[in-house]
């Protein structure tokens, strides 16, 4: 049997298993620079001319790539695809299964006698994401034939571009059971001089509804507000002979009416109209 023969003073071998990726390039670069200090002049300068004739042909390689209609189209595609992939993939994490959901659910057309709370906080839930625009062009769409003409009526006709929240509110004054007795609309159509109060008193109630009511300056105020003037006065002399005076200004019909009001006779009254 023969043995084996082991130096005593083995030298030994570096293992890279505990050492970081740093660790190595560092090592790497001295062992390089340690073979370069130690070569003559001679293999130092073809070591030199070496690597220069790699970076010249890496860079008219690269030129090349990027010169040719074929390498650029690839990268295009690339891109492209990429961004499209980037794209998907937020739209997967923006949209949750709850707003897919909601745009799938339809909301049912407003008929004469819903409940125009319940219908409008459904509308509102089913359509949270949409903007003030769209949400406009949606009612409309949604309102029933008999609804939209008293829409059109009380809103549309006098203000075709009105906002969604100025249809939203007309529809609440249109068609709400218990806000009736508190729009102003309706108090002002309502509205009759009463007993205890004088014709400046009764016209100041009333242009103080109809500014509450009619809140765009387009609408004509003051042949809404001639008009209940005339029908609202409790001395039926005075609204039969102001009928005649439609045609004139509120400020002289109020003129003409405090003066009637103030006569003691109606035959003194009679002699100074004629």
């Amino acid at each position: 049997m023969v043995e084996q023969k082991i130096p005593f003073n083995q030298q030994e071998q570096t293992s890279y298993g505990n050492y970081s990726i740093t660790d190595r390039i560092k090592d790497s670069f001295q062992n390089y620079y340690n073979r370069i200090s130690n070569m003559p002049w001679s293999e130092r300068l073809s070591e030199t001319l070496f690597w220069l004739g790699v970076a010249s042909t890496a860079w008219n390689l690269l030129v090349f790539c990027c010169n040719c209609t074929l390498t650029r189209f690839i990268l295009s595609v690339i891109i492209s695809t990429i961004k499209r992939l980037i794209l998907f993939l937020c739209s997967l994490f923006k949209s949750s299964p709850s707003t897919r959901l909601n745009k799938n659910v339809v909301t049912p057309m407003f008929y004469m006698g819903d409940n125009v709370h319940g219908w409008l906080s459904v509308f509102e839930r089913r359509n949270t994401g949409a903007s003030e625009y769209e949400k406009r062009g949606l009612i409309l769409e949604l309102m029933s034939p008999d609804v939209m003409e008293k829409l059109d009526n009380f809103l549309l006709n006098e203000l075709p571009d009105s906002s969604y929240l100025a249809i939203r509110k007309s529809l609440i004054r249109l068609f709400s059971k218990h806000e009736s007795t508190h729009d102003p609309i309706m108090s002002l159509v309502n509205r009759s001089q009463t007993n205890e109060e004088n014709l400046f008193q009764y016209i100041g109630a009333l242009k103080k509804l109809a500014r509450e009511a009619f809140e765009h300056d387009m609408v004509s105020k003051e042949d809404i507000i001639k008009d209940q003037f005339i029908r609202g006065i409790k001395d039926e002399r005075i609204k039969d002979k102001l009928c005649n005076k439609f045609g004139q200004p509120l400020n002289e019909i109020m003129e003409l009416a405090s003066e009637w009001e103030s006569k003691k006779t109606w035959f003194i009254l009679g002699k100074r109209t004629q």
